[in-house]
């Protein structure tokens, strides 16, 4: 069982724009919620909670600020 998450880039064409797709796998029934902090004390929801299927989930990430350090992790509830 994976319990790291998976981030890729996928850049487009210059006029549509870049972002990072965050993909997470999951277990049936759990909930799950993506969390942002910029200093691993604070964090903040980025997704609202959603319950699993047992498919991967995915967030795609809008564009952030280049000058600060975003680190995000995966909150299991049961």
């Amino acid at each position: 069982q994976k319990t790291a998450y998976e981030i890729s880039t996928r850049d487009w064409s210059s006029d549509v724009c870049s972002s990072d797709l965050i993909r997470w796998p999951t277990l049936a029934g759990r909930e799950y919620v993506l969390e942002v902090s910029t200093d691993l004390v604070s964090w903040t929801a980025f997704t609202d909670p959603e319950r699993a299927d047992g498919t991967p989930m995915t967030s795609v990430l809008p564009a952030l600020d280049p000058k600060v350090t975003y680190l995000f992790r995966v909150r299991v509830r049961p």
